[in-house]
């Protein structure tokens, strides 16, 4: 499972990267990497929902340091949600062009936004991410 969780995490941040790429006039390539987002951002929810129930559970009790953690994970949640449903309306949308352009300048700056928490997120687990990558010295 962690496998799984890792491998969904750095792909998430690989499209995310990817939908910053602005091709004027297609936009099919950002349609294609945030549908792909859009998946993987479900899976990841609910990959990790058992661990985001329990510290809502037991949030008064839960350090400062965690707390942090936990705020950042709920914004986290809230800004890529916008973002996934604004992106659906604004695809499905594509040929109302005028009618959606508020939607897109939201959908756009609230992205960026969400990558600074995603910046944010990475740097609350650095210790975490480092022990994944840890290659374990064997005794001579």
């Amino acid at each position: 499972m962690k496998i799984t969780k890792i491998t969904v995490d750095i792909l998430m941040l690989i499209l995310v990267a990817l939908s910053l790429i602005r091709q004027r006039g297609d936009p099919t390539f950002h349609i294609v990497v945030g549908s792909i987002f859009a998946v993987l951002f479900i899976t990841h929810f609910i990959l990790n929902a058992k661990t985001f129930i329990s510290m809502s559970k037991k949030l008064g009790k839960l350090k400062t340091s965690m707390k942090l953690q936990y705020g950042v994970d709920v914004v986290l949640l809230l800004i890529w949600s916008i973002v996934v449903i604004t992106g659906i309306i604004i695809a499905l949308n594509m040929s109302i062009d005028s009618s959606i352009r508020g939607i897109s300048r939201f959908h756009g700056v609230l992205g960026r936004v969400g990558c600074g928490f995603i910046l944010i997120h990475i740097i609350q687990h650095i210790k975490q991410i480092k022990s994944y990558f840890k290659v374990k010295k064997h005794a001579k």
